[in-house]
């Protein structure tokens, strides 16, 4: 019996060892796969977070840089309303001339822009009185005649420094349409219409201007 209980015990204490060295064997893997899914897992955490931080920086920059467009933008909107203002002031302030002052400066017109018989157009303000002596101005100094009717002196004087040298054999005829403008006159030379209005040239100078105010946004 004793021989048998030598053997018994024997294989329980093999049993006993075979299964503490499984037991030693299963938690190392274990411990090795934990550690490896650990690198993994800090590993991927850098990966992400490097991406996050790329992908902030981006963000960072398009927001920059949106920053900056729209304070440009805001400074050619300010740089727009300023012109606007300024021309639309320069309209009024030609309007608002005496009527010597309007009238010599329309005469200047037709003799710088007509090149044909042509009808004055004016507007409703200045059809009574302007209109008639811009007409007689400009056929006088045409025709190298002395003016019938002026607003003054200083008129008169001005009007003579614009003779011609040669004579000339075109003239200007008052038109009984009326021009719904705010000041200047209209040349009408048959069926073309030669626009000499303050709204048409200011405007003609504000689209150069706006173009080069326009030209912030590329420098």
């Amino acid at each position: 019996m004793n021989g048998v209980s030598n053997i018994t015990d024997k294989i329980l204490d093999e049993a006993r060892a075979w299964s503490q060295a499984q037991l030693t064997e299963a938690e190392q893997a274990a411990a090795d796969i934990a550690g490896d899914y650990a690198d993994q897992a800090t590993a991927q955490t850098k990966a992400a977070l490097a991406d996050a931080e790329q992908k902030a920086k981006a963000i960072q920059d398009r927001a920059v840089s949106q920053a900056d467009m729209d304070r440009r933008k805001s400074v050619l909107s300010a740089k727009q309303e300023t012109v606007g203002a300024a021309f639309d002031a320069a309209l009024r302030s030609l309007a608002a001339k005496s009527e010597e002052e309007r009238a010599l400066l329309m005469v200047r017109m037709v003799l710088r822009y007509q090149s044909a018989d042509a009808e004055l157009i004016f507007n409703a303000a200045d059809q009574k009185v302007v209109g008639p002596a811009v007409t007689e101005a400009v056929n006088s100094i045409y025709k190298k005649q002395q003016l019938q009717k002026t607003f003054s002196g200083s008129f008169l004087e001005q009007v003579k420094k614009l003779v011609l040298e040669q004579p000339s054999k075109l003239g200007v005829k008052m038109s009984s349409t009326v021009g719904g403008f705010s000041g200047g006159v209209i040349l009408k030379e048959g069926d073309i219409e030669n626009n000499c209005t303050f709204e048409v040239l200011l405007g003609a100078i504000r689209d150069e201007l706006e173009g080069e105010v326009s030209s912030i946004l590329f420098q």
